[in-house]
């Protein structure tokens, strides 16, 4: 460490590498030459002291995990940074295979890359260690609704609540995937209880914006048309809502001037 402060590189990587020779599996050898690689600018030998200290057992994984966490936050913008996260994600995994954080880092590497498939196997694996995970249970619904499975989408969102009751995003995917699979009450009823759990104005629209929609189908106009006032009060320019809310109001011979305020701004 004098020696890289005193800005001699040869004889301080003469000294790591003594200390490799002495001692291999000494816990903080790879930190150091991280640091030291980093500072001379050889971005490769750094990332490969970083998978060496993932892989060291000797070195605790709360310092492992952060150090992933400093090199990812550090180069985020680099090319490589996908790559490198999949490197990490295998080494943990291997490393500490009883751990869920190789697990996360390697389905959030597929989510990135859009392979849904191995994103929720490993987001499944995520949760037979720790069940209660949030990103975990997120990251597996977005997986299976991307992969259109419905049914897991539902029954998943369904548990997931059991371990987080007042989480908008579960209630929003139970609805979803019900109505998806024809079940407009339960739809209807999960929507209805997300709704309350949300404060941003967008999320609260959506929510809203789709009551309105199951209502219509459900032949309940009056709550159809309460549920779409309460979208353009949150968000005034959904073109869906003012095109649909406008339709609906035509065809019944209702508020046409309001209809037509609504259709005209839903196409200007």
């Amino acid at each position: 460490q004098v020696y890289a402060e005193q800005g001699k590189d040869k004889e301080a990587l003469q000294m790591y590498e003594r200390i490799k020779e002495i001692s291999p599996n000494d816990p903080y050898v790879n930190i150091s030459l991280l640091e030291f690689y980093e500072k001379s600018g050889d971005t490769e030998k750094a990332f490969n002291e970083l998978i060496a200290a993932i892989r060291n057992k000797n070195l605790d994984l709360n310092t492992k995990a952060n150090i992933y966490d400093y090199w990812m936050q550090k180069n985020q913008d680099s090319p490589n940074v996908n790559e490198q996260a999949l490197q990490c994600g295998m080494a943990f995994s291997e490393t500490h295979p009883d751990d869920k954080i190789g697990y996360l880092i390697l389905g959030s590497y597929y989510i990135v890359t859009e392979n849904a498939s191995l994103a929720r196997t490993y987001y499944k694996k995520s949760l037979a260690i720790d069940s209660t995970d949030f990103l975990s249970w997120q990251n597996l619904i977005i997986s299976e609704s991307r992969l259109n499975e419905n049914e897991n989408v539902r029954d998943h969102a369904v548990k997931a609540l059991q371990y987080y009751p007042m989480q908008p995003v579960f209630y929003w995917y139970a609805g979803v995937a019900n109505a998806v699979l024809k079940d407009n009450e339960d739809a209807i009823t999960y929507l209805e209880k997300g709704r309350r759990y949300t404060t941003d104005k967008i999320q609260m629209a959506n929510f809203d914006a789709f009551l309105g929609d199951l209502y219509h189908e459900q032949c309940e106009e009056e709550k159809a048309f309460d549920a779409y006032e309460r979208t353009l009060l949150n968000d005034p320019d959904n073109v869906l809502v003012l095109n649909n809310y406008a339709y609906y109001l035509a065809v019944k011979g209702q508020d046409l001037d309001k209809a037509f305020e609504m259709s005209t701004k839903a196409i200007t």
